[in-house]
């Protein structure tokens, strides 16, 4: 268990990078705002976790793959796999900065934001699935872990527990509001509506920081 938990441990900041992702955060925020919204965030929520579990776990099986068959040239072809997914995220994170919304446009919540208060369980299942799997960010961080996971480990049994509990970690945050609604009910609500006015102020300038700060740690990590 504890061997498990090594490469978890090493690629917790990848973890918190998912869990930072803006426009799932949004999304987990607005749907249990909505009414009778907590049973929807928990389909979110389990949609964000197969996702992540789905991303996470087949890099981490084609990384163990190419370990046994590769050697060392397998591992310098992880370390720069993880170097080019670094580089990606910088990029990205460059883009996101240089594109952020300022003044009146920071604050105007985007359109699609208001379709998801109408959103059915189902839909938002789907929806959480999709944030983890065709994003190219997120695909960036749970390929640098599984890359990692997938290297460092062999069997398939550590490999499962330690994609499973980084999969728990990156989607803590979409765990959070639901379980406040479920638990608080209407006295959650206003703490909730703040955060979720920020986030839609800041949505950009989290996820460029968030970019560049988990690029630079992919790029120096590289080769370790």
């Amino acid at each position: 268990m504890t061997t498990a938990l090594l490469p978890v441990i090493a690629e917790a900041p990848l973890a918190l990078g998912i869990a930072l992702s803006p426009l799932p955060l949004v999304a987990g925020v607005v749907i249990p705002l909505s009414p009778h919204g907590a049973g929807r965030g928990f389909a979110l929520l389990a949609g964000r976790l197969a996702g992540v579990l789905a991303v996470v776990g087949a890099v981490t099986a084609l990384a163990e793959y190419l370990a046994e068959i590769g050697g060392g040239a397998a591992s310098t072809g992880i370390g720069w796999a993880r170097l080019l997914l670094g580089v990606v995220l910088v990029v990205l994170g460059v883009v996101k900065w240089t594109k952020r919304p300022h003044g009146d446009d920071a604050e105007t919540p985007p359109r699609w934001m208001a379709s998801l208060e109408s959103l059915s369980g189902s839909r938002a299942l789907g929806l959480g699935f999709v944030l983890s799997v065709a994003n190219p960010k997120e695909l960036a961080f749970g390929g640098g872990a599984g890359l990692v996971i997938g290297s460092s480990l062999t069997g398939w049994g550590p490999s499962v527990i330690a994609v499973a509990v980084f999969a728990a970690l990156a989607c803590v945050t979409v765990a959070l509001p639901p379980a406040a609604v479920l638990i608080g009910g209407e006295r959650s609500t206003p703490a909730l509506g703040e955060v979720r006015g920020w986030l839609i102020r800041n949505t950009a300038t989290i996820s460029a920081i968030v970019l560049l700060f988990f690029g630079a740690i992919l790029i120096g990590n590289a080769f370790d």
